[in-house]
């Protein structure tokens, strides 16, 4: 529901998303005909501009409210204006409350139980174990997470990815997240691909 949307003009009003440049196309379609249904189902005008994946949408409040749910379907990262995250599947570990420690070093929702899985390309699992590993052990050592590599014997050889999981808290495991995919081109977990820099992983 849009916010002060009771207060907005008929027309006029407008609302800006911002998605990932990457996710454009998902909003065009093909010939642009999934932008077309998208106002055609909800009344809304949808503008996009392309080298910022700035999404501004216009028209009534129920219109523009349409619109904003249809978007967030097609993408997998989305934020207001303001910088509000609406929607982050590359990091589901983000809350309501921007993943915020609570008291007691914990964050809200806090399991700990099952790991947090990520999958790197094979042939950069290197980048992430370190010389020796000590890569991977000063990044749990930061953290207090337990990271478990899977060892290169289990994968065919090449550019096959590798499974890295990550267990403990989770304000532990979001903060070494970032810290393992940060040297890598390609990252993805069961929510969808984290890191992609036009390099995609082969069976």
């Amino acid at each position: 529901v849009l916010k002060d949307g009771s207060s907005a003009p008929a027309s006029g009003e407008s609302l800006v998303l911002i998605i990932s440049c990457n996710e454009v196309g998902r909003i065009l379609g093909r010939g642009g005909e999934t932008i077309r249904r998208m106002e055609d189902d909800s009344r809304a005008r949808i503008e996009i501009d392309k080298g910022e994946g700035r999404l501004t949408v216009s028209g009534r409040p129920e219109a523009m409210a349409r619109a904003r749910e249809m978007i967030l379907a097609e993408v997998s990262h989305c934020k207001s204006a303001d910088g509000t995250i609406l929607k982050d599947e590359n990091n589901p570990l983000r809350s309501g409350t921007g993943g915020a420690p609570m008291p007691g070093g914990k964050s809200s929702g806090d399991g700990g139980s099952s790991p947090f899985k990520v999958w790197v390309l094979g042939k950069e699992a290197g980048k992430v174990i370190g010389r020796g590993g000590e890569t991977v052990r000063e990044i749990m050592q930061r953290t207090g997470a337990d990271i478990n590599v899977e060892r290169s014997e289990n994968r065919d050889a090449g550019h096959a990815e590798r499974l890295i999981q990550i267990h403990g808290t989770k304000t532990q495991i979001e903060e070494a997240f970032p810290m393992i995919v940060k040297d890598v081109t390609f990252a993805r977990t069961e929510f969808g691909v984290a890191k992609s820099e036009g390099m995609q992983p082969h069976e």
